[in-house]
């Protein structure tokens, strides 16, 4: 520290305390006499795999000797055992590659293991004059996807140190509807996306795995993609400067983000351990629920994760594609209290939604979920559901206030483009798609019998606005598209439309949202 009683001529230019950064080179010798254990180069990394194979396993060792005796590697040994570090361990010899010397690599390898179960192992090299060196204790999981269930990739450091928290904290079901796939084993892979149809990604710092590769291959229109996290756009676009997201990258095609705006919450240092106020959409399909809730007790949202959960606020911010909604929005900056009335700055969206042409369905959340909190009356609305039925008596709250759980809930309830009938057993809605759109949608369906069909398109005040006549349509998988005009030819505007697919003496409702 160095005060300055008047101005400063440096960066500061003004007078005070300031901290003054230096840095100091000092080289030292240092002469080795004695000997040592063998020295590792390099070593074999094995992440947590889907395969249940043996696993090749190397190390490079070098061995020296400063005090004269002849130096090198006399035998390297590889140690594991299933499930537990506390049993007897299981020795193998390992052998030197071929065309090395001692100071070289030697090879061995893991015996298959089955799915569900961890390896540990170690390795061991012993130098000619019996000196000895152990490497850490390494382990793997032999990962098994559960039929049925969705994907957790937890993309982030384990939330207070356990893995179990990224369902328990995050979703009400606990673990049961879900695989949870750990930044800790690497990245995801293609070998393991194809089990699932729904991915949940929380994404936050260290460790951090980009894999928009995988997810592009895989993503499709029976597959619902979710993020929820204050870094995914960061780690991509970088943190400074407005980006407009380019067509062809997943945040664009698959998540709906047309424009990104980094770090909305912050001004000054200090502002990343702030609260930012939150306002979801009122209406909305998602956070209308969570909207109503706060009107009527008339408290406030708050992202608050220094307090929730210790971590950062690098709030960003984002406009979306045409056909995406929004469903939460933020004001800039942070307020200066929990239960501070709204700021007068620019707001932002930071929560969108909604159905590609293709039929896929996704969700963007640039907050981490579970840092939500309201104000002056303190509610967690991280994961609403789990509060409200198992752990309080919180019953103010709706079950559907957590906005994860309900982009999830309303997501998942979407039918899937590609949800082929081959042989239909009735007349049945398979719903609308994208949702919401603009300018056109496609509604599908299904018919076990042979019949006329007209689809009718009315307002909420059940005022007719278009009637398309589909033909005579034989059994099978059907759709028809409105492309947002009335019977007159005129654009209809925005808003929530009821849609009546009528055949022969059956009919069948839906709703649908024309967004501009």
């Amino acid at each position: 520290m160095k005060f300055y009683s008047s101005l400063c001529g440096g960066t500061g230019g003004e007078s005070g305390w300031y901290i003054r950064h230096y840095a100091f080179n000092y080289q030292v010798a240092v002469e080795l006499t004695g000997d040592r254990g063998p020295i590792v180069q390099d070593i074999v990394s094995l992440p947590t795999t889907l395969s249940t194979d043996p696993r090749d396993v190397w190390i490079k060792l070098t061995d020296d000797n400063p005090s004269g005796d002849p130096a090198g590697v006399s035998d390297v040994s590889l140690f594991y055992q299933y499930d537990s570090t506390t049993g007897p361990w299981v020795t193998q010899t390992m052998t030197l590659a071929e065309g090395t010397d001692v100071d070289g690599k030697w090879t061995g390898q893991l015996p298959s293991a089955n799915p569900g179960q961890f390896m540990y192992w170690y390795i061991a090299a012993t130098d000619n004059n019996g000196n000895k060196t152990e490497t850490a204790v390494y382990s793997y999981y032999i990962f098994s996807p559960t039929p049925g269930n969705d994907l957790i990739f937890n993309n982030q450091g384990a939330l207070y140190g356990e893995i179990a928290y990224s369902s328990y904290l995050y979703f009400y079901w606990g673990g049961d509807p879900f695989d949870i796939w750990d930044a800790s084993y690497g990245g995801i892979t293609d070998e393991l996306v194809v089990n699932y149809k729904t991915i949940v990604e929380e994404a936050g710092t260290g460790p951090y795995y980009d894999n928009d590769d995988v997810i592009s291959a895989w993503w499709s229109g029976d597959k619902t993609y979710i993020v929820s996290g204050d870094e995914w756009l960061g780690a991509r676009y970088g943190w400074s400067g407005d980006t407009d997201v380019p067509v062809g990258d997943v945040a664009h095609d698959i998540l709906g983000i047309a424009h990104y705006y980094p770090d909305i919450n912050y001004g000054e240092d200090g502002d990343q351990h702030g609260i930012s106020r939150f306002k979801p959409v009122a209406g909305d399909a998602v956070t209308g629920g969570l909207a109503t809730f706060l009107s009527d007790e008339s408290i406030s949202l708050n992202y608050d994760p220094d307090y929730e959960t210790g971590a950062s606020n690098w709030l960003d911010g984002v406009d979306p594609v045409s056909s995406y909604s929004v469903a939460i929005t933020a004001f800039a900056g942070v307020v200066d209290s929990a239960s501070a009335a709204d700021p007068t700055t620019d707001e932002y969206n930071v929560m969108i939604y909604g159905q590609a042409g293709n039929g896929g369905r996704s969700a963007f959340l640039a907050f981490d979920a579970i840092s939500l909190n309201t104000a002056p009356d303190y509610h967690w609305v991280g994961a609403s559901w789990f509060k409200v039925n198992i752990s309080s008596t919180d019953t103010v709250m709706p079950e559907d206030a957590s906005p994860l759980i309900s982009a999830y809930e309303y997501l998942k309830g979407i039918t899937s483009v590609d949800e082929e009938v081959q042989v239909p057993s009735k007349f049945a809605l398979k719903g609308n798609y994208p949702n919401p759109f603009n300018p056109s949608t496609n509604i599908a369906f299904t018919m076990d019998y042979t019949s006329k069909v007209t689809l009718k398109v009315y307002s909420l005040l059940g005022e007719e606005v278009a009637t398309i006549n589909g033909g005579l349509l034989n059994p099978g998988r059907h759709e028809i598209t409105w492309n947002g005009v009335d019977n007159l030819g005129n654009a209809v505007s925005s808003g929530v439309y009821i849609y009546r697919i009528e055949a022969g003496n059956k009919a069948l409702t839906g709703k649908m949202m024309l967004l501009k």
